[in-house]
């Protein structure tokens, strides 16, 4: 995700990037699909113990350092759904880090 860093206008320091990755990477097994959508993409994640806490506080944290992108999450079922929209010029650079 660092070499998207300055196209994507990114707050974060180098430190706090590197959190940031982890808290992602933390989150990784647990994806069960990813999807592009008109305005942006989705991500699936199972639903365990801690992951809705964990999805709503990376989408408050990544709302305050990349501002340009819309970041909801939401829970179904049997899944919480994380849904990023932006605008098309730095979106797919964003779906890229995402593995999209």
């Amino acid at each position: 995700m660092s070499e998207h860093h300055e196209i994507l206008d990114c707050s974060l320091s180098p430190h706090e990037l590197a959190n940031r990755r982890v808290a992602w990477t933390d989150l990784e097994p647990l994806v069960v699909d990813r999807t592009r959508t008109e305005e942006g993409f989705r991500v699936r994640f199972q639903r365990e113990p801690g992951v809705s806490e964990s999805l709503r506080a990376l989408v408050e944290a990544e709302g305050d350092c990349c501002g340009w992108a819309s970041w909801e999450m939401a829970d179904e079922e049997a899944y919480s759904v994380l849904q990023v929209n932006g605008p098309p010029e730095k979106i797919g650079t964003l779906a890229a880090a995402f593995g999209l």
